[in-house]
């Protein structure tokens, strides 16, 4: 996933969080890559590509970006639908079971 996409999507302009939104789009793509296979040899870049896959990885990223306090004025709430949506579709992606998912 690309910084200034994700940063986009959080309607985020400064630079001063960059280092912190990189390391949440980097645990993002790690909880959704380890929610769809647990064989090390899928296919990365095949999911990079894939537009689910973008979908949870930008949801899941913007979660923990917005979640972040333990003090907020926000309401707090569960993890968005969508993100656990596009996990299941990237499960039953026939593309992915021949890179190695274990059942």
């Amino acid at each position: 996933m690309n910084l200034e996409k994700i940063k986009m999507h959080l309607r985020v302009t400064h630079s001063f969080e960059d280092e912190l939104i990189q390391e949440y789009m980097e645990w993002a793509e790690n909880d959704v890559i380890a929610s769809v296979s647990l064989s090390p040899d899928v296919d990365k870049e095949y999911l990079k590509g894939n537009m689910q896959y973008k979908k949870a990885v930008v949801m899941l990223t913007s979660f923990y970006f917005e979640n972040r306090l333990t003090i907020t004025d926000k309401k707090h709430t569960e993890l968005p639908y969508g993100v656990l949506d596009s996990i299941q579709k990237l499960r039953g992606d026939p593309q992915l079971e021949v890179a190695g998912n274990v059942d």
